[in-house]
């Protein structure tokens, strides 16, 4: 524990402003009157009357050493600031008997050497950590990237994932800092600045007002105004701890694997008496209803049928008559009785000619349920041999592929004293089955294969194991189909049964795989800037265009909104958050002519993906002027634990017969934006015509069945970003359609092609321009 030194407040600050006085002459004229930091408004009590004895309590002064934080107007450093009150606030504590811990106690950070700043910022909170604080108190002063903005409130953030003590705590310091400091304008928000990420215990962070506020900034020179500062803090740390701190003690189920398991807990009030009517119990995201015991204080809830096998989630939290909330408790319960029945069936009329028969075994439970996964099911045969003799279950079933020997076939599978066995079908012949590969050779599951008759049709999916099989199939199929999100589909013709083994090349190299992006589009209906609930549909049209896109390239993509909903910036982060975004995307638009985007100040990746969507913007989108790429403080770009960016685009189209196929221009060049870029890339400008040769608007063009674009007025659409070499491309008007390949297209090409709507059949040019086939 870093050892507190009494030291007088006044002397902190003489050495915290020191060399300071030379830039006050250029800070504006400021008046003090403005009625903040006026004078403290609380009496605080006697400490000894108070709660605080005991309590482990970590005051983190914000930055320090070569981190300094917000600077004013007149050269006033954030972190000089932020040790004035930390060390002032740390001595109140612990005078009233708290166990106090300093982060730094000099101009240094919390490392020694000195380190990278996420080092610091985890060195800061993993001591809190460590300690097992009963509340993390980070202490900073904001301010606005505008020098012009004279904003100036107060701000208290608390760890985002913990609406409990972390709250409850916030509100306090939160109510008696709005007391003491006077500021006109207030908020109290979930945070998730890494200190606050990272926590493991009750964690707040104040921005007690802003530093680039000329009026604050010499306010804040002043002793006695630090020392109100922190009083204030001191006053809401004994408010919340006064209140009590209640906990889950206990939190375990009973007989799990039995068929009438019991979920107990144990609770404290922590000083005061627990609410029952605030018990909030869940069974794997359900409410469930528990019984409370004021005599014993435990909470029961009587499950009332047996638990299914594999993992249960189990959480519970509660207020206290006070209003301070538990830490919210959680349970991963595992629910895995042994197999006591095995079914098999072979999910094929015949026994293939070729390739691997699939044997498939279900694993029961006593109550008939499916088994957890990883049971291991034996497989033996009379003839021929498995590929593996021995398969784990997934999902309560375990499938063994069967390479079929000469003669009539059976199968035996046995786990535990479970056995079962089955008679291969006598009939041989070729089926329709195979198995799906990436580039690599490895097995794609959940890849579609589809069977296409003239009018008939039917698919499937690979298993983990890349395996597939069909089985019955449509009569007189003639084409076959590989598909999955994330790979180039490959179409070919089949005029029989036969075992097919196919390699998926990725579209997109290295992107999508382990991505998941979030589309935030600005307003909804009920937002409350006019601006942002006018655009609001575009935007939601252009994000859904974008997802489209974003997940034929293999990406996981959410939006923060429904068309007809209006979340806070709060829900939308959570959204991301909750979700593990690896990047939060906002789409806007203002009554502008030019693209602007932004991101966190200081992030690295932010700033690339910024500047390369601004860049795909300008080089796709006509008409539009470059605004630049620029840092930004906004709540969704500081708050998302992923890299956060924010597009800005000009004005929505007035005409709505525009507005479709402009949406989704300005999706596909957001999308090029975040693809990785072609080493040699190719062009194709398509344009789309009718008899008399008037342009098609709003027509749908199709490259290699993944990419959709939609022709604009002029009836023209341009495909970027292509690997040389053939493409297929289908154009449609809803009522006419024409497929055609493009082929031979060398290494940064770029080709026209005009598509006329009209004729039957491609005019013999443009077959011989595009080498159509």
């Amino acid at each position: 524990m870093v050892p507190i030194r009494p030291v007088s407040i006044l002397s902190i600050l003489a050495l915290a402003l020191g060399g300071c006085a030379a830039s006050v002459a250029h800070a504006r004229d400021a008046s003090f009157d403005d009625g903040t930091y006026a004078r403290l408004q609380d009496v605080l009590p006697d400490p000894a009357a108070h709660p605080l004895a005991g309590r482990v309590i970590v005051i983190d002064p914000g930055h320090g050493g070569s981190e300094s934080g917000a600077v004013g107007p007149g050269g006033l450093k954030e972190k000089d600031v932020n040790l004035a009150v930390g060390r002032e606030l740390a001595r109140l504590l612990k005078e009233a008997g708290a166990e106090v811990t300093l982060t730094r106690e000099g101009d240094t950070g919390c490392l020694a050497p000195p380190g990278p700043l996420a080092a610091d910022l985890r060195a800061r909170i993993s001591l809190a950590n460590r300690l097992h604080a009963d509340l993390f108190v980070s202490v900073h002063h904001n301010a606005t990237l505008d020098p012009h903005n004279e904003r100036n409130q107060t701000e208290t953030y608390y760890k985002m994932d913990d609406p409990g003590p972390s709250f409850d705590a916030a509100q306090a310091i939160h109510r008696h800092l709005l007391k003491n400091l006077g500021l006109p304008q207030e908020k109290v928000v979930p945070g998730n600045y890494a200190v606050l990420r990272n926590a493991a215990v009750p964690a707040v962070l104040g921005e007690a007002s802003y530093l680039s506020n000329a009026f604050t900034e010499q306010k804040l020179r002043q002793a006695d105004k630090l020392e109100i500062e922190a009083q204030a803090y001191y006053a809401g740390i004994l408010d919340y701890f006064s209140r009590g701190t209640p906990k889950v003690a206990t939190l375990f189920v009973a007989d799990a694997d039995s068929d009438a398991p019991t979920i107990v807990s144990q609770l404290d009030g922590g000083g005061a008496a627990l609410d029952p009517g605030s018990i909030s119990l869940t069974l794997d995201g359900v409410p469930r209803p528990a019984h409370y015991d004021t005599e014993d204080q435990s909470a029961i809830y009587q499950i009332g049928g047996s638990l299914p096998n594999g993992d249960h989630a189990v959480t519970l939290w509660a207020r206290n008559v006070a209003g301070n909330r538990t830490t919210l408790a959680t349970l991963s319960v595992r629910v895995s009785r042994p197999v006591e029945h095995l079914i098999l069936r072979s999910p094929l009329s015949v026994t293939p000619l070729a390739g691997p028969m699939p044997v498939v075994a279900r694993a029961l439970d006593k109550f008939g349920m499916p088994v957890g996964d990883g049971a291991g099911i034996r497989f033996q045969t009379n003839s021929g041999h498995f590929e593996s003799d021995r398969v784990e279950t997934r999902d309560g079933t375990a499938i063994a592929y069967l390479e079929p020997g000469r003669g009539p076939l059976s199968v035996q599978a046995r786990v535990g004293r479970a056995k079962a066995q089955l008679a291969m079908p006598a009939r041989r012949s070729f089926t329709l089955s195979g198995r799906a590969l990436d580039g690599e050779g490895k097995p794609l599951d959940g890849a579609t294969v589809m069977a296409l008759a003239p009018h008939e049709a039917a698919s499937v999916k690979s298993q983990a194991d890349g395996h597939w099989w069909m089985d019955p199939y449509p009569a007189g199929f003639s084409e076959i189909r590989f598909l999955k999100p994330g790979y180039r589909p490959q179409v070919f013709s089949l005029l029989r049964p036969a075992y097919l083994v196919r390699r998926m090349e990725p579209i997109a190299p290295g992107f999508g795989a382990s991505d998941t992006i979030v589309l935030n589009p600005e307003g909804g209906p009920e937002d409350r800037d006019p601006g942002r609930r006018k655009a609001g549909p575009f935007n939601w049209l252009v994000a859904d265009r974008l997802r489209a896109y974003l997940e034929a390239a293999g990406a996981r993509v959410a939006l923060t909104r429904n068309p007809d909903e209006s979340p806070s910036d709060v829900q939308r982060v959570r959204f991301a958050n909750d979700l593990g975004a690896t990047l939060f995307l906002t789409i806007g638009h203002r009554a502008t002519d030019s693209v602007e985007t932004s991101h966190y100040p200081g992030s690295r990746h932010g700033q690339e993906v910024a500047k390369a969507v601004r860049e795909s913007l300008l080089g796709t989108v006509p008409g539009i002027r470059d605004g630049g790429t620029a840092p930004d403080s906004s709540y969704t770009l500081i708050q998302t634990t992923s890299p956060s960016v924010t597009t800005t685009l000009g004005a929505v189209p007035t005409d709505p017969d525009d507005q479709a196929s402009q949406a989704r221009k300005e999706a596909y060049a957001l999308l090029l934006g975040l693809l990785p870029a072609e080493k040699d890339p190719v062009t194709l400008d398509l344009s789309v015509l009718t008899a008399p040769g008037q342009p098609v608007r709003n027509a749908l063009v199709t490259l290699d069945t993944t990419w959709t674009g939609q022709t604009d007025g002029a009836g023209r659409w341009t495909f970027r970003n292509l690997t040389p070499g053939e493409h297929f491309v289908s154009v449609t008007d809803g009522r006419r359609t024409r497929t055609f390949w493009v082929t031979g297209l060398a290494p940064r090409e770029r080709r026209a092609l005009s598509v006329d709507l009209s004729v039957p059949e491609l005019p013999e040019n443009l077959a011989h321009l595009t080498g159509c086939r």
